[in-house]
Order: structure tokens, then C-alpha cells, then sequence
């Protein structure tokens, strides 16, 4: 009786609760139809609002120099719980000490990461570019939080389209995955002409069945299509040449859609080619 009185808040107080979710559906498109404005792999109407409310940013940091109101908005500087396997993969990663490496950051915002993950991981010395694959509104933004925060050689920005012609040997891809319309293993990891040698995966919400799940959430300035993916489509990854390093659970995130009890987990995932050791 409670998760049923639970299911029927959730549902009809969608719109007032952040990430929250609503509706079962068996494909991208139909979920896609249920909300007003399309919202792609990463949504485009909150790309527009962010791009938009840069470009006044910038125009104030010009006139009073204040920086520190964009700061704010890459979460001023703090990590949460999720980021922090991350940051320790990546320290891993380069103590192999092979070369300094090109790392694509799959719907990586306006740099988030980069900014935040830079006082624990010694960027400069490793990352030889850090490239954020991104919508054009979202790099837009990007660039501009750039040129505010002063240029940095080493954080780019570029569209999925253009992006595999460079190559990468390490592939994040954190929160965005379930945004992405289409199999990423196809459309992005195999479009590479060499497979990155690392991949992580974080914030990303999985279940045992063995089919992906569609449903909408709530994103605050906009609803996205939010897919499940199911944990067998992990096992392609080893198919390609990859082994599991490490996996770990987010405790924070959650999907619960009223009115179904499927079981969603948000998780993350290191896995690297079979031929590469940690020590």
C-alpha cells in the first residue's frame, strides 16, 4: 500500500521533482513522443538556457570581473560521491606512465569534469587533451566558461561527428550514456579507427532485464528520454577485446518509475583492453 501511495506522488508531482522519473516504454521514440520538445542524447533545450545564460556571464565578468558567478555554475569546484572512483581509475591509468593521453569526455557539459577532477589528478602532465563531446549550444557554453577561466591548451571541445578522427585513449563517459539516442557500443566506441584503450562508465543506471527500458525524467529545465540499459550489453565490451578492472555502485542517484518495480541500479564500470596490467 505505501509504494503504491508512493507511486501515485511520484507521478502526479513529476514536474516538481528533480530527477525524478515517469513512464514505462519500449522504445526511444515513444518515450520521445510523450514530451513536448525532443531532447536527443543530451538535452537541447537546456543546452540553448546554458549556452544563453554564458554569453550574460561573460558580459558581466567583462565589465565587474564576476568570475565567481560562473564558477558556480560547474558545481563551484566540488566533488560528489560518484566522482571520486573515477578519479582514482585515472590516477591509476596514468601511473602506467605509457605517454600523456588524449581522454574523451562523453556529454561532459561545459568541462565539469575537467575543472572539478583537476585538483586531484595532476591533468597537465598526463592529459595531453582533454576533449568534451558535446552538442553545439553545450560547446558553445564550454568555450566561453573557458575564456573566462582563462584559456587552457589542454581542454577542447568538439561534436560526436567529429570527434573520432582524432582518437582517444581513454574514453568517460559519465551520466550521459542512458541520454543517447542509439547503441553507443556501434554508433561511438566502434567508430573509433583504434579502440581507446580505457573505458569508464559512471552514473549510469542498469537492470537485469534483457532488454533496455525507456522512460522520462524530470532534468529541471527540461525532461530527457532516460534508457536502462541492461547489464548483458556490457558483456559486448569483452567481445571487442576488453576485461573488467572494477565496477562500483552510485548510492545517490536513483530511478524509480511509479508503478513498475523494475529494479535500476546506477553503477560505473573501468574496463580496459586484455593486453594492459595495473600494477
Amino acid at each position: 500500500m505505501l509504494s503504491f501511495l508512493r507511486s501515485i506522488y511520484r507521478y502526479f508531482f513529476f514536474k516538481k521533482l528533480y530527477g525524478s522519473h515517469k513512464g514505462y516504454f519500449e522504445s526511444f521514440d515513444e518515450a520521445e513522443r510523450k514530451i513536448k520538445k525532443k531532447s536527443g542524447w543530451a538535452g537541447r533545450e537546456t543546452s540553448q538556457k546554458f549556452s544563453e545564460a554564458f554569453i550574460i556571464e561573460r558580459d558581466l565578468a567583462k565589465q565587474n570581473k564576476h568570475i565567481y558567478h560562473v564558477k558556480k555554475q560547474i558545481n563551484g569546484g566540488y566533488l560528489f560521491i560518484w566522482d571520486y572512483p573515477v578519479i582514482f581509475w585515472l590516477n591509476k591509468i596514468f601511473e602506467q606512465k605509457f605517454d600523456t593521453y588524449d581522454l574523451h569526455d562523453f556529454g561532459g557539459n561545459v568541462g565539469n569534469h575537467f575543472y572539478n577532477y583537476s585538483k586531484y589528478i595532476n591533468i597537465e602532465n598526463n592529459i595531453k587533451n582533454w576533449r568534451v563531446i558535446e552538442l553545439p549550444n553545450m560547446i558553445d557554453a564550454g568555450k566561453i566558461l573557458k575564456d573566462l577561466l582563462n584559456p587552457r591548451p589542454t581542454l577542447s571541445f568538439d561534436s560526436l561527428e567529429n570527434s573520432h578522427s582524432e582518437g582517444c585513449q581513454v574514453f568517460l563517459a559519465s551520466s550521459s550514456l542512458q541520454y543517447f539516442k542509439g547503441d553507443w557500443i556501434d554508433k561511438i566506441l566502434l567508430n573509433y579507427d583504434n579502440l581507446p584503450d580505457f573505458v569508464i562508465i559512471n552514473r549510469t543506471p542498469f537492470s537485469e532485464e534483457d532488454h533496455s527500458i525507456f522512460t522520462i525524467q524530470n532534468g529541471g529545465t527540461a525532461t530527457y528520454v532516460n534508457r536502462i540499459i541492461p547489464f548483458k550489453e556490457l558483456d559486448r565490451l569483452e567481445t571487442l577485446g576488453y576485461k573488467l578492472v572494477d565496477d562500483w555502485f552510485d548510492p545517490l542517484d536513483t530511478c524509480i518509475i511509479p508503478f513498475n518495480r523494475t529494479k535500476v541500479w546506477y553503477k560505473g564500470y573501468i574496463y580496459s583492453k586484455q593486453d594492459i596490467l595495473f600494477e
